[in-house]
């Protein structure tokens, strides 16, 4: 989301929090989230992954009419080109044109990560922040095949504001007091109603 929605604020405030219970905290720039970088997420080793990246359950077929998809789409910072044939061919990757640009990226589908993947994930905790992340579940459901311990998303559409606002809630409450991942949820949750 850095693209065209940037929020430094968020990625501080994120990275102290993490530093001060111990992690170790590796920042990737939106030009370096490419099909490859989705491709070898699982074999990275990664604890706790948070994508703030665009994403969507839904499908723009060429007439121009939306419909939902079969699983959510999770867009890169690279640019829409003939690369990865057999993968757009075979319905893993499709295209992603973000608000504030006219350039289309491409955009990985569940079907990416059962079928081209690398790894497994250690029991990653992965929060999904973009738009309708858990709306259809084959994605989350998929990355649970490949070894995360939880994914944790938004049901629907929604502002950079009401999808960066609980991140930093949930962070403290699930590092620092601890609770439960379920339990820092409900904490976040609580903490964006009040």
């Amino acid at each position: 989301l850095s693209l065209g929605m940037p929020n430094l604020a968020f990625i501080e405030t994120a990275t102290r929090l993490l530093e001060s219970t111990g992690y170790r905290v590796t920042y990737i720039p939106q030009q370096d989230v490419t099909v490859e970088f989705y491709r070898r997420l699982p074999a990275r080793g990664d604890d706790l992954i948070l994508l703030r990246v665009h994403s969507s359950g839904r499908l723009v077929t060429k007439s121009g009419t939306v419909v939902d998809d079969s699983s959510i789409s999770l867009c890169t910072g690279e640019p829409l080109s003939k690369a990865y044939p057999k993968e757009r061919n075979s319905g893993q990757l499709g295209g992603f044109e973000t608000l504030g640009t006219e350039q289309l990226f491409f955009s990985v589908r569940g079907e990416f990560f059962a079928r081209s993947a690398s790894g497994k994930f250690p029991q990653s905790v992965i929060v999904i922040m973009g738009c309708e992340g858990l709306r259809i579940p084959r994605t989350a459901e998929i990355f649970l095949d490949l070894g995360a311990q939880a994914v944790i998303g938004w049901n629907d559409q929604s502002s950079t504001h009401v999808m960066d606002a609980p991140a930093a809630p949930f962070l403290e409450a699930w590092l620092r007091q601890p609770q439960t991942w379920k339990e820092a949820v409900a904490t976040a949750r609580r903490s964006v109603e009040s």
